[in-house]
């Protein structure tokens, strides 16, 4: 059985103390790339393993926006599944009983009776978007939230979890399932793997590659907060690199603008964009989301998003 070391009453230092002396389901997504720019990157999470820049909690709008929507869904789960008792908050900080450093926090934990043991764990989660979401009851589910529930189930030693999310551009809350099966023990075992190395670069002091997220950029920012009078040269290569690159986003930002603007012109009202053969290009998703909600002051989204553009 899982060992629970810490409760939700433990305070965020202690919390962050425990996290930085082993893995998390959610820093197993971006030890492996597949987590988006908010979550972090892995040169980001190596540096905070290492003491070398502070850790801040994710203050973006979107993770806010889900963490205080967190016990709505739960609640409406509970709705559609009440032969189930929620534990926990989501603080609470769970440690596989053979391998003390893969560690999980689920937002809840499922029990058929009040005192009973654990049957399952459940994830609550918020999306702009039915990207990379299949059809309810499946375990078709962003590969992110994926490893992260794989590696929940692991360490709590559980065969069986639920994800609950609520769509806001239809305001609707659907419920998949994911089970530990041989596709998922698979990918369980390429998880492991990649979070072992990960351990490894960090007691050696290897940092993982500089990438492109902005994560990355944040971190080198704290690693390096002062200004100097110095100058360095880089090579050739990366200075054309760069230069082309910028010239490039200017040029590809105003084409994008004009073509979104062309399709809005041609859309009206309409929130689906295909081609002649029925392929989907993009969706136009507004929604309003009211002050109750976000605690501040309400604001209004109308989006064209790329099909194949992930939320982050």
């Amino acid at each position: 059985m899982a060992h629970l070391i810490l409760d939700g009453d433990a305070s965020r230092e202690e919390w962050l103390q425990r996290r930085h002396e082993g893995v998390t389901a959610s820093e197993i997504a971006v030890i492996m790339g597949l987590a988006p720019s908010a979550w972090g990157s892995p040169l980001a999470l190596y540096l905070t393993k290492r003491g070398e820049i502070p850790e801040e909690e994710l203050t973006s709008e979107p993770v806010m926006l889900g963490h205080y929507l967190e016990e709505y869904v739960c609640e409406r789960f509970a709705e559609r599944y009440p032969e189930y008792f929620q534990l926990g908050n989501g603080q609470h900080l769970y440690s596989h009983p053979d391998y003390p450093w893969r560690l999980a926090t689920p937002d809840r934990v499922l029990t058929e009776s009040e005192d009973g043991e654990p049957v399952a764990v459940l994830e609550a989660k918020t999306s702009a978007s039915y990207e990379d979401w299949g059809e309810e009851g499946t375990d078709e589910i962003p590969v992110r939230y994926r490893s992260q529930v794989i590696w929940q189930m692991h360490v709590l030693e559980l065969e069986l979890a639920y994800v609950a999310c609520l769509f806001m551009s239809s305001r609707k809350t659907k419920v998949y399932t994911v089970r530990m099966n041989a596709a998922a023990n698979a990918d369980l075992e390429l998880m492991t793997k990649s979070a072992e190395d990960f351990l490894d670069m960090v007691a050696s002091g290897t940092p993982p590659d500089i990438d492109w997220r902005d994560a990355t950029r944040d971190a080198l920012k704290k690693l390096h907060p002062d200004l100097e009078d110095y100058e360095i040269v880089i090579p050739v290569k990366l200075a054309s690199q760069y230069s082309n690159a910028v010239t490039a986003e200017r040029r590809a930002i105003l084409r994008r603008k004009q073509a979104e603007n062309e399709i809005r012109a041609r859309l009206g009202n309409g929130r689906v964009v295909t081609d002649f053969e029925g392929n989907v290009i993009a969706m136009r998703q507004r929604y309003d989301v009211p002050a109750r909600i976000t605690e501040h002051k309400a604001f209004s989204v109308d989006k064209l998003v790329p099909r194949r553009e992930r939320e982050s």
